[in-house]
């Protein structure tokens, strides 16, 4: 008979002492962030490449998308909370997602030039904006609401929900990575539908996930009270239905919307400047509640009138083409940008001090702190998102991708030999470890072999069909189609997920003599399908070595290349995340106990240097070009590098910095405005991005070398602006953590 944890989960249904649910939200997210990044590394390469649109309007598309996938999870959130429950939700969220990627996969007929004119797919492109529309949608409800259920796992104040989180975040790291390596390589290497398709495969399989562990969640992700979905909405249509009927009807408008950034960017900045003018004003008065407020009505009302002609001014100038642009009056302001934005600047400025001379609250200065490290996000996203804009074109026409490129004869053999030992012997490693967990509570053999022979299968098959396909000189994907697909996202995220849970396994068995039978053949099983892949590689090593090189004749030359797709170089922020996140966490606790770990100012002002930094590495690339004008990719990786580690320094600290300066009242309110930060930070970058638009002519008649100068140029601006913006926040962070208030 199994006993009872606090939160009322079976001992029995834990695993590594943390709940079962815990895994099947790991895998879900796992998926859902896979068919994401998959599809988001891939669609500025398919806009420019497949349908020929231009730099700029790809752009605009892509900022358009990123922006509403970043602000539509806060209306999901909301409908969650109040009446579907997460659980629903997700499932709701999940539906929505497959049918858009699968309806990514659709292609239609590629565009070309007849007579100087751009001939298009026109119904080919609807049914891509029909698809990313799914995709928003489905995103605003599943993403905030799997997050929500991890939370909800653990009772209040368990200290086991820090590290549930990380396994968590574990999930949407390596679904980014296994998804930027295989996706985009699908895509660009095969035709665009398979990179698309492998996303939507991705997604089914999450879903069908979620479905198959909901049992594990125990009612944590139920409604708060059903009986409201059973009410009418409309005639016989309850609440639950009408809630899943609006949102298929606001397909049309995230449609309509995703063609037209400049609404998108305007209403995104309508929301910010409601929402951080009333957080100042409520905090302001939170605990002065005697004091007069008209004169604070009127400074707040002048400032909000200001920025809504900013904000008019801005998005004429910057989006000609917009339906803003067709009215005088705001061509006419627009024609005043600058001295509007300075004035607008001046009497924030001065709405704050105002409010520091009407309250010393506590309260009001954190609040204030606050606002000012949200705004700051806006630039360092702007930069950091560049990654999947302006930085993937970058890798596709300057950057020279090659890892290797080797002249070699039979000679050469062994170097292959060589590799697959060192796997060989990796792999014997592992079946020590996954055969000394087998024997903590003498568990069958079958805890090593069933896994093992589970991932060898789809591999064998695989590994086979291609190798009968290539000898035939014929296409495997082509002949094996989506099958080959799935097989191949089959065998990566079993590795991935056998990887993070040796990883788990790992850290949960130092110093624990409490490993239960559930977690040793958990260990055990992780590490048998580990064992397996590495004893495949090394095979195939031997293999292609001997196959390829060791029967070539004295003096026979052959090539060996290793050259990635442009997109693929987008794993490496998933990468170095993976493996420098435990390093920062180190970090931070070793300074901490040495009373010398960073204020979240401190780590904000070095985050934004950091991501501007990264582009200085491209700079210096440029400085020494190839042959060919082109870049080395070591300046590219270099430049992810820095942006990681930028991120590494803003992101994790973010967040907690909302719950833990806010005022309680408010929470929600300031999340729903960090979100929204965020999502104004993709139009931003896409923006940004369009410095360095080419159109399909300059494509044709600019050299390598040309196009590198504008590029340059870019560089150059987001070195300044990210570097200057964090020195900016570096000098301000001794009063920004004065005003704090004692909150580290």
């Amino acid at each position: 008979m199994s006993t009872t944890t606090a939160n009322s989960i079976p001992e029995d249904d834990l695993l590594w002492g943390h709940p079962k649910g815990l895994y099947i939200c790991f895998a879900t997210e796992l998926w859902e962030r896979f068919s994401f990044y998959g599809m988001r590394f891939l669609l500025i390469l398919y806009l420019t490449k497949y349908h020929l649109f231009t730099d700029a309007t790809g752009y605009d598309v892509l900022g358009s998308y990123a922006g509403l996938v970043y602000a539509l999870p806060l209306i999901g959130g909301f409908l969650a909370d109040r009446y579907l429950g997460m659980r629903k939700a997700v499932i709701f969220g999940g539906i929505m997602l497959v049918i858009g990627h699968g309806l990514m996969a659709f292609e239609g007929t590629q565009a070309s030039v007849v007579n100087g004119e751009v001939i298009r797919d026109t119904f080919a492109i609807n049914v891509f904006y029909l698809a990313l529309a799914f995709i928003v949608v489905g995103v605003g409800f599943l993403k905030p609401n799997i997050s929500t259920i991890v939370g909800k796992l653990y009772p209040d104040n368990d200290p086991r929900r820090d590290s549930g989180f990380t396994i968590f975040y574990q999930g949407i790291n390596l679904g980014s990575f296994v998804a930027t390596l295989i996706c985009t390589w699908l895509g660009e290497t095969y035709g665009w539908g398979y990179g698309f398709g492998a996303a939507g495969l991705g997604m089914l399989l999450g879903l069908v996930t979620f479905l198959w562990g909901q049992k594990y969640l125990y009612g944590h992700a139920e409604p708060n009270d059903p009986e409201v979905l059973k009410q009418s909405f409309l005639g016989p249509v309850n609440k639950e239905w009408g809630i899943y009927l609006m949102s298929f009807i606001s397909l049309i408008g995230v449609w309509f919307l995703l063609q037209k950034i400049a609404i998108v960017f305007f209403t995104q900045n309508m929301f910010l400047l409601v929402g951080l003018l009333s957080l100042i004003f409520y905090s302001m008065f939170y605990k002065n509640q005697q004091h007069d407020k008209t004169l604070a009505r009127i400074f707040s009302a002048v400032v909000f009138l200001c920025g809504i002609l900013a904000v008019f001014a801005f998005v004429t100038d910057h989006y000609p083409k917009s339906i803003f642009a067709s009215v005088s009056i705001f061509n006419t302001l627009a024609q005043y940008l600058e001295p509007i934005s300075w004035t607008l600047l001046g009497l924030s400025a001065g709405f704050i001090i105002y409010g520091f001379m009407v309250t010393k609250t506590e309260e009001y200065s954190r609040m204030i702190v606050l606002i000012i490290l949200i705004i700051s996000t806006i630039i360092f996203w702007a930069l950091f998102e560049q990654a999947s804009g302006s930085m993937t074109l970058f890798a596709d026409r300057v950057v020279d991708r090659t890892l290797i490129n080797s002249d070699m004869g039979n000679g050469d053999a062994w170097k292959f030999y060589l590799i697959g030992i060192v796997f060989f012997v990796a792999a014997a490693l592992l079946f020590m470890s996954a055969n000394k967990y087998r024997k903590i509570h003498n568990s069958p053999m079958k805890v090593m072999t069933t896994p093992a022979f589970v991932f060898a299968l789809p591999t064998a098959v695989l590994g086979v069909a291609i190798w009968a396909y290539s000898s035939l000189e014929m296409n495997w994907l082509v002949n094996l189609s989506y099958l080959g697909v799935f097989l191949l996202l089959l065998i990566a995220v079993i590795v991935a997920v056998a990887f993070a849970f040796l990883l788990q396994s790992y850290f949960y068995s130092r110093g624990n003599d409490n490993i239960t039978s559930t977690d040793a053949a958990a260990s055990s099983a992780s590490r048998s399908i580990l064992f397996t892949a590495l004893a495949l590689v090394g095979i195939f090593s031997i293999w292609y070595g001997y196959s390829q090189f060791g029967t070539l004749q004295a003096g026979e030359i052959k090539n060996f290349t290793i050259e990635p797709t442009a997109s693929q170089y987008g794993s490496l922020n998933a990468m170095f995340i993976i493996l420098l996140a435990p390093v920062f966490a180190a970090l931070w606790v070793k300074l901490g106990k040495r009373n010398a770990d960073p204020s979240v100012p401190v780590k904000f002002s070095l985050g934004l240097i950091q991501a501007g930094l990264g582009f200085g590495a491209l700079l210096i690339g440029a400085m020494f070009p190839s042959e060919a004008g082109k870049v080395a990719w070591v300046w590219l990786m270099l430049a992810y590098l820095l942006h990681t580690t930028g991120e590494l320094c803003l992101s994790p600290v973010g967040l907690s910095a909302v719950t833990k300066l806010s005022i309680k009242n408010v929470v929600s309110m300031v999340m729903g405005a960090w979100f929204l930060a965020t999502a104004l930070s993709e139009v931003v970058a896409s923006q940004l991005g369009k410095l360095a638009a080419l159109d399909p002519e300059e494509l044709k008649t600019l050299s390598v070398v040309e196009q590198l100068v504008k590029y340059n140029d870019l560089w150059m601006k987001l070195l300044w602006l990210g570097v200057g913006f964090g020195l900016f926040m570096l000098i301000l962070s001794p009063f920004l953590k004065k005003g704090m208030k004692g909150i580290h």
